[in-house]
């Protein structure tokens, strides 16, 4: 996995176009590797009109429009807070880095644990001679099917489960002696 973490000076520079063909580019290259790409942050260090802050917002749109095909990368929303950065609103602050850390995780699991997948089904693996629990379990299946129709009318309820542990026991005990 490869995570991609950009700032807001290419954007200011007017370098975004550059930088989402060199985006895509790796995207396309990388198809085998899974990529998480953050968004350009919001910088409150300048108004929220300014032009750096509408070119972050427009660089962000284009790369996640960019990403839309490619299924092995996810955008991650760095839509973050005036309290998770410093008092010169450039940089993420303590706070600001445990929320990218903590979403990042979640990104993370979500990439490689997706909630619409269901488990696949687990079967254990069984040689020709360990066949006896399979056994054992028709052999108590056929003894509790035989005990009814043996049993009969006048018979009590105590004598039915007589008959049928004693057919199970006895035929436990034929099974072991054939294996």
């Amino acid at each position: 996995m490869i995570i991609f973490c950009g700032g807001t000076r290419d954007v200011s520079r007017n370098e975004s176009k550059s930088g989402l063909c060199s985006l895509k580019e790796f995207a396309q290259r990388t198809s085998n590797t899974n990529v998480i790409l953050l968004e350009a942050p919001h910088r409150y260090d300048l108004p929220l009109s300014s032009c750096v802050n509408m070119e972050v917002r427009l660089f962000n749109k284009r790369m996640r429009s960019l990403m839309t095909p490619f299924h092995h990368v996810k955008v991650f929303n760095m839509s973050t807070e005036r309290e998770h950065h410093t008092r010169h609103g450039l940089h993420l602050n303590k706070k600001g880095k445990h929320w990218v850390t903590n979403n990042l995780v979640k990104t993370i699991k979500n990439f490689y644990f997706p909630h619409n997948i269901t488990p696949p089904i687990v079967l254990q693996w069984k040689e020709a001679n360990e066949n006896t629990t399979e056994q054992v379990s028709q052999t108590e299946h056929q003894a509790e099917n035989s005990s009814v129709t043996k049993v009969s009318d006048s018979q009590t309820e105590n004598q039915a489960e007589d008959v049928s542990v004693t057919q199970v026991s006895d035929n436990l005990t034929a099974n072991q002696n054939k294996t």
